[in-house]
């Protein structure tokens, strides 16, 4: 028995997706509405060629951007459950230890710090440092992000020494990598003296 002809289509349906999916990215950027839109008709596809490892990696793109999305529109709790189904796929089908998981621990805990879950915060940024800092190095600007997110939690709650230490520690790196200033450094330096002053 043939392969029903509307099958032999889907690698040229996958081939126009991505296209959409690249122009959609230059144009509207990477976590635009529209992107995560194509992303979940290709999320489809794949399912329907039960090529479900395919699918997976789509759909936790697709659940990152939606979250990027939610959290630009200050909609914390929505990027909070999108970030957190991303995040248990990474781990299960990706691992733990990778740049994927990383980089959504680190944004989930900067948003439940947003929603004061300070705690839960607390603990998805712990993580995500001792992530980055295996994946990367422990000089790396992704550690040198979330030190600076944990500054900013401790902030939150109004502990200005805990906030300025990691502030301190996020600075040093940026310090050893850079000879100029960068805008992260400086959103670290300004960051260090909020903490100063309203100690």
């Amino acid at each position: 028995m043939g392969v029903e002809p509307w099958r032999q289509r889907y690698p040229e349906a996958l081939r126009c997706y991505s296209l959409e999916i690249e122009a959609l990215r230059n144009i509207a950027g990477w976590n635009s509405s529209a992107n995560a839109s194509a992303l979940r008709c290709v999320v489809d596809m794949h399912m329907a060629q039960k090529d479900y490892d395919s699918a997976l990696v789509k759909c936790e793109q697709a659940l990152i951007q939606l979250a990027n999305i939610y959290r630009a529109q200050q909609n914390y709790q929505s990027a909070c459950i999108n970030y957190e189904q991303a995040l248990q796929i990474t781990v299960r089908y990706v691992g733990e230890y990778t740049a994927d998981a990383g980089l959504i621990l680190d944004s989930l805990g900067a948003v439940c710090a947003k929603l004061e879950l300070f705690e839960e915060g607390l603990q998805h940024l712990t993580r995500a440092c001792e992530v980055r800092n295996s994946v990367h190095g422990e000089n790396s600007e992704e550690v040198s992000k979330t030190l600076n997110n944990i500054g900013l939690l401790w902030e939150r709650q109004g502990r200005q020494d805990q906030a300025y230490t990691n502030y301190s520690a996020a600075l040093s790196i940026l310090s050893c990598m850079h000879d100029v200033d960068t805008p992260e450094m400086v959103e670290v330096r300004n960051n260090m003296k909020r903490a100063t002053q309203c100690h």
